[in-house]
């Protein structure tokens, strides 16, 4: 975007992705841009994984709309990766970690959102090591 339209219109609409996101959580809800174009939100209260599916919806369909910008109509995407406490980690790092990889795996299976499965890293390895052709095979006989 911003090697298109410029890093104005790309500020821009960041700060408006900001607020549709902004509008969309509740008082004990936290959101943070991480830089670029990763925002994390941790939900507040008892989530759980249909409370983060609910809320990934929310926000897929609001990120829908188009954008506004320098009488432009913008379209936005997004992949969300949703992990849980203390299913998938206990500390900042691990559940972002998580959910970068349940995010990784939503964008390429071009579905909205993911929640962090332990086979949904294996898969994301298996299909790195197939594309990067990583995998060796080993025959032993059997005597």
């Amino acid at each position: 975007m911003n090697d298109t339209l410029g890093h104005d219109v790309g500020d821009q609409l960041l700060q408006q992705v900001a607020r549709r996101l902004e509008s969309l959580l509740r008082g004990s809800d936290t959101m943070a841009r991480l830089g670029g174009d990763e925002f994390a939100i941790l939900l507040g209260g008892e989530a759980g994984s249909e409370g983060g599916a609910m809320t990934a919806k929310k926000i897929l369909a609001a990120l829908e709309r188009p954008f506004a910008i320098v009488d432009r109509s913008i379209h936005a995407s997004a992949s969300i990766g949703i992990a849980l406490c203390p299913d998938h980690g206990q500390n900042a790092l691990t559940l972002l970690r998580h959910a970068d990889v349940a995010m990784y795996i939503a964008k390429r299976a071009r579905r909205g959102y993911a929640v962090y499965a332990a086979r949904l890293v294996l898969t994301a390895e298996l299909r790195h090591a197939i594309g990067h052709d990583e995998l060796v095979l080993h025959f032993q006989p059997k005597h």
